[in-house]
């Protein structure tokens, strides 16, 4: 669906960094800056910008269209979420982290339906291999892609408005400013607006929504033709001090809606990829990990756990690098679980072919 476009090899870099930047914020073993809220969040404005350039308006906009597009990825993803669910459970039930009682069905139901996100009390929870919400929220996201598309279609050809690019920038200044007032009426009111600003499905696709127009604007407003290389480069490299910088010193002074803003040309530059920092984002060793991204993602966090049990702790606890040694083995541990899952689905899938055959 949509036309062929080069593959943006800083932006899988970025996300392979993001990966691994994840695995190592829930190893613990650093407290600040929030790198897990920054990750997810970059997780989501370049899901939304790739839907954009890949896709574009390439939909028929129709509620069948989300339907089948959903279940398209459902069948790829399920089995291997079912599995990671499974095996976080199975790590609780045998540390006794859980056991089985009423409770446990009533938390496990949203898990299997994929429906966590939208339940803020249980959508985090370790035991049940919580880091899955991005998922649960993500469906929301790919569901709502060509309602999404068919917006902003309408909003530039709309006559009243003036041009092109003034239209996208007052759409996404109003994307940005309901995203910034929610998350503000949820830490002003909690006791009224309940909902978590960290994994609401209705929260990120706001930031969905806001990447996926700059998507729009990059493949069809930004040439950047007749600029010069050293430009590109400066460019590039102060777009991302700008991020670092906020990261590190802005974590307690920012709303979580600043770091989407600032994440959206952080995307933008390494989709340019004409930077150093883009270059080095396109090694491949980074780009290996596009093929293992989502099972690297959701079985992480068991791995993490598995890690820390007492059994590996001593192995890194209380010795000079521990922390390099505690996150190697939770690396470690999480390939581990991907090849596993590899072998696992490619033996089914081959014995689910013969049957077909036969």
């Amino acid at each position: 669906m949509g036309e062929s476009r080069p593959w943006l090899r800083a932006v899988s870099g970025m996300k392979s960094m993001a990966l691994l930047l994840i695995l190592v914020w829930h190893c613990g073993v650093l407290k600040a800056p929030d790198l897990g809220a920054r990750c997810c969040e970059i997780f989501f404005v370049s899901s939304g910008f790739l839907e954009a350039y890949r896709h574009g308006f390439s939909w028929e906009f129709t509620l069948e269209e989300c339907f089948l597009s959903v279940r398209r990825k459902l069948r790829v993803i399920y089995p291997m979420y079912l599995a990671s669910l499974l095996s976080a459970v199975a790590l609780s039930f045998l540390t006794g982290k859980i056991t089985l009682e009423l409770r446990f069905v009533g938390t496990m139901l949203p898990y299997l339906l994929l429906m966590q996100s939208w339940f803020p009390k249980i959508a985090l929870l370790p035991e049940y291999n919580g880091a899955s919400w991005f998922l649960s929220a993500l469906l929301l996201c790919y569901a709502a892609t060509p309602f999404v598309a068919y917006v902003v279609k309408r909003v530039m050809g709309a006559t009243a408005l003036g041009s092109k690019v003034l239209k996208m920038s007052l759409l996404m200044a109003t994307i940005f400013l309901v995203r910034t007032v929610a998350e503000l009426l949820a830490v002003t009111f909690p006791d009224i607006y309940s909902y978590s600003v960290h994994s609401n499905p209705l929260v990120r696709l706001l930031e969905f929504s806001l990447a996926y127009c700059v998507g729009i604007v990059f493949t069809d407003f930004l040439p950047t033709r007749g600029i010069s290389p050293w430009k590109k480069a400066t460019l590039e490299l102060s777009i991302v001090a700008v991020y670092v910088t906020a990261v590190w010193y802005g974590n307690a002074l920012l709303p979580r809606s600043a770091f989407v803003f600032l994440a959206c040309p952080l995307v933008v530059v390494f989709a340019r990829g004409e930077g150093p920092i883009s270059r080095f984002l396109s090694l491949a060793p980074l780009q290996s990990f596009y093929a293992i991204e989502m099972s690297f993602y959701l079985f992480h966090q068991t791995a993490c756990r598995i890690a820390a049990i007492d059994v590996f702790k001593t192995l890194y606890s209380g010795i000079r690098g521990g922390r390099i040694i505690h996150v190697t083995i939770a690396l470690a541990l999480t390939l581990l679980f991907v090849m596993a899952w590899r072998l696992l689905s490619t033996a089914f899938n081959s014995r689910f072919h013969r049957l077909n055959v036969g």
